[in-house]
């Protein structure tokens, strides 16, 4: 398929393959990345942010990027299934196609106990997230969400509660890790810190232990919610969350 800079293929024929390639396990189609070794992949995702960075941004970075990595398998504590003939599955690449699932090498071993153990009834999708007790959310065909409970999550001393359809960070080897990367981007003590995207708080929070003020961004009003709560939570008070859209909150700030 061609398009207007580059054009798009599909491999038909394996004649002399890669050092770098390895048999992939997913069986749904769905991981793009699994036929690459792990040491390679990341190589090629510090390409990409530096080839973003250049052609949108207009920025060449050739300063070193830092990366933080972990467990290639058996990482994912959140997933979100659609359901197919009562079973739950992923869609299919570029494809409307949800293929049935047992397990995934991706998901953490308790939420592959939980795609055997549910039923989802006529259920449209499910979300779940591992704590590492699972909590889940499903969504009904009519959009109603029939919620097991709210997730607690602790990540380095700090509480964050969330929704299991809420975006969360999916790592869970590198949450910690994260955090101290960012923290330590941002300086010993740094006074006023704006964040776009917020969601829940998982930055932010850890940030205004540090920083005299923090002003979040978030344009998903069910987040901001969950984030403010966080806030209160962990006695976050320099911490301030808003809902709008990050660009047309930017033009429209002082």
């Amino acid at each position: 398929e061609k398009k207007k800079d580059y054009s798009l293929g599909r491999m038909v024929e394996l004649l002399d393959p890669s050092p770098d390639r390895q048999t992939p396990v997913c069986i749904a189609g769905c991981c793009q990345w699994q036929h690459i070794r792990y040491e390679k992949q990341v190589e090629y995702k510090e390409a990409i942010i530096r080839e973003s960075l250049q052609r949108l941004g207009r920025m060449e970075w050739s300063s070193p990027i830092k990366r933080v990595t972990g467990p290639d398998r058996n990482y994912r504590m959140r997933a979100s299934f659609h359901v197919v003939a009562g079973r739950l599955g992923f869609m299919q690449e570029k494809s409307h196609v949800v293929v049935p699932i047992k397990e995934c090498a991706s998901l953490v071993p308790e939420l592959n106990e939980f795609i055997g153990s549910i039923d989802p009834g006529n259920a449209r999708e499910v979300h779940a997230i591992s704590t590492p007790e699972v909590a889940y959310s499903i969504v009904l065909p009519n959009g109603t969400i029939q919620r097991s409970g709210l997730a607690t999550i602790h990540v380095d001393g700090i509480q964050y509660r969330v929704r299991p359809e809420t975006f969360f960070q999916a790592n869970r080897f590198l949450l910690g890790p994260f955090i101290q990367e960012v923290i330590e981007q941002a300086g010993p003590s740094p006074v006023h810190i704006l964040e776009l995207y917020s969601g829940v708080g998982f930055f932010s929070i850890p940030l205004s232990r540090t920083a005299t003020e923090l002003i979040g961004v978030e344009g998903n009003s069910a987040t901001v919610r969950q984030g403010q709560e966080n806030a209160r939570l962990n006695e976050r008070w320099n911490l301030r969350l808003f809902e709008g859209p990050v660009d047309a909150t930017l033009r429209g700030a002082d």
